[in-house]
């Protein structure tokens, strides 16, 4: 069945049916596809979200390769969100991913921000993160943004609102 990939997270007394078809019919943004990005994307992909959209500029690196693991180095050079939307339609195909070889800018975010559900803000960059919060909070809608320092992670959740024990921007 079109469920069975999802089994295991069916099982969860939390879980069930119903939420597993709200991420079917959500749309994600994740913004960057370098380390915090890579860590991020194919859970979402196998977790079963039903669009992501992934925005980065950048080509894989050489220095890239020890963190960033879904490149590889015959990749060297090409498109970080090309490569991204490959490897997550290989990890789960009834996710449709698609990517954009773009920074994010105050000229284009509105376009990308207004179409998603939730943002997903993995450029560990001030600047991006403060274009992505004024937008957010704009247009109601709920951002994470995560960063890394060294051996620290820091993860937070913007602008969410809970009604009646049910997520809403």
């Amino acid at each position: 069945s079109e469920l069975s990939r999802y089994q295991k997270q069916l099982k969860l007394p939390e879980w069930g049916i119903e939420k597993q078809l709200a991420l079917k019919a959500s749309h994600v943004l994740v913004v960057g596809a370098g380390g915090l990005g890579v860590a991020a994307i194919p859970y979402l992909a196998a977790a079963g979200i039903g669009q992501i959209s992934i925005v980065d500029p950048d080509v894989v690196d050489l220095s890239n390769l020890s963190r960033q693991v879904i490149y590889s180095s015959a990749e060297v050079g090409q498109s970080k969100a090309q490569l991204a939307q490959r490897y997550l339609q290989n990890l789960n195909p009834e996710v449709n991913v698609s990517s954009f070889e773009v920074k994010l800018t105050s000229e284009n975010a509105i376009e990308f921000i207004q179409k998603a559900d939730l943002i997903v803000d993995c450029t560990d960059n001030f600047a991006a993160r403060y274009l992505i919060n004024d937008h957010c909070v704009a247009m109601g809608k709920p951002f994470i943004y995560a960063a890394i320092h060294t051996w620290e992670g820091h993860l937070s959740v913007c602008n969410m609102r809970m009604d009646s024990g049910k997520m809403s921007p």
